[in-house]
């Protein structure tokens, strides 16, 4: 059932309990019975725009490599054995 079918249910069950002179535990066991046949609504993904070539500037390459010196290799190999991953 859809959230607006329960509120409905739960509406004219409160209605009735409010007619019959008050509420009993029948109506609380119905209220929870109708809430309990809700189901979940479904989430909308959302869509990928489409890509536009005129927006996107490419400047050389997309992945631009860097060159480390051997000290920096080196710090960075003791960086990772102090850390305890080598």
């Amino acid at each position: 059932m859809t959230r607006t079918e329960v509120r409905d249910m739960i509406y004219h069950i409160i209605e009735e309990a409010v007619r019959n002179g008050g509420p009993s535990l029948r109506d609380v066991d119905a209220i929870f019975e109708a809430m309990g046949r809700l189901t979940p609504e479904p989430t909308v993904k959302q869509q990928v725009p489409a890509y536009d070539q005129k927006k996107v500037k490419r400047v050389g390459t997309l992945v631009q490599r860097s060159q480390f010196t051997q000290e920096q290799r080196n710090a960075a190999v003791e960086a990772l054995r102090a850390v305890g991953l080598l």
